[in-house]
């Protein structure tokens, strides 16, 4: 009876392990399943780029800030994008390559306010991300700066056209998700309150991360407040020449939610601890 009994407890245990077992393979195949969805964030792998179809929109608005009008159409070539900002472990890299932070006499980072930082290894210098923020979005860095790290990637910088094509999403509306803001799907405007880690928030329409908050974002274009009264039809790439470059989307720390509209301009010379950038190519 005793042996009997003995044996119906080994046969009892083995059924709940197996249970147990099945239980946490089910658990982690879910989970599998969610980082697999398109629509959850991190479903696209670390510097990712995303093909944008070529099309047709109408580029600006006729209400907001005064320099995003007119409203006109726009038609852009198919071109890839970014699907994030660029990370602070990646600036890193190319700023090892380079050994230095300045190129031909220009700043190409303020490091001392960045995610970056310097340490000594075997008597060299080497440019590291501070710890735990090795895929928060680079910030501090100068249009220069992102320039040449596009160039050093064999891609460039977005033009404006470009920019607000791929943060549109393929909707036509203020945000890329639609037309009533949402602090759930994008940090600006107090919704965080600091820097987030890249694909935190979910993507738009053509699966692109953070294309308004977060850090604002340099593009290729000079910037002049009356270009869209005047700008080409195709792949419109700016003014031939100016003294500010174009910077595009919202950052954590705006004061109002930005739209894929809004436009705003800096000497190309400056970096700002709310700004970044992405490429396309």
């Amino acid at each position: 009876m005793r042996r009997g009994m003995r044996y119906k407890f080994r046969i009892a245990r083995r059924s709940t392990s197996a249970g147990l077992f099945f239980a946490v393979a089910a658990l982690l195949f879910a989970a599998f399943l969610v980082t697999l969805s398109p629509e959850a964030p991190g479903a696209v792998e670390l510097d990712k780029m995303i093909e944008v179809p070529g099309g047709t929109f109408v580029m600006g608005a006729g209400g907001g800030m005064e320099n995003s009008a007119p409203a006109h159409e726009v038609r852009v070539n198919s071109f890839f994008i970014d699907s994030h900002e660029v990370t602070n472990v990646r600036f890193a890299e190319f700023l090892n390559h380079l050994g230095n932070t300045t190129l031909n006499g220009k700043k190409l980072i303020d490091i001392t306010v960045s995610g970056i930082e310097v340490e000594k290894r075997g008597g060299k210098s080497v440019y590291v991300p501070k710890e735990g923020l090795e895929e928060y979005p680079v910030v501090s860095v100068t249009w220069y700066g992102a320039d040449e790290y596009a160039k050093y990637r064999r891609k460039r910088l977005p033009t404006e056209a470009e920019w607000e094509y791929a943060a549109s999403g393929g909707v036509k509306s203020k945000f890329p998700w639609g037309n009533d803001y949402n602090p759930n799907r994008t940090n600006q405007a107090g919704s965080f309150g600091a820097l987030t880690p890249v694909m935190s928030y979910l993507p738009n329409g053509f699966k692109i991360y953070d294309m308004i908050g977060n850090a604002m974002e340099w593009t290729a274009d000079w910037y002049k407040e009356e270009y869209y009264a005047k700008s080409p039809l195709d792949n419109p790439k700016g003014p031939r020449a100016g003294t500010e470059r174009a910077v595009r989307g919202g950052a954590f720390d705006s004061v109002r939610p930005v739209t894929v509209h809004d436009r705003f301009y800096l000497k190309p010379d400056r970096s700002l601890p709310d700004l970044g950038f992405r490429c396309v190519k």
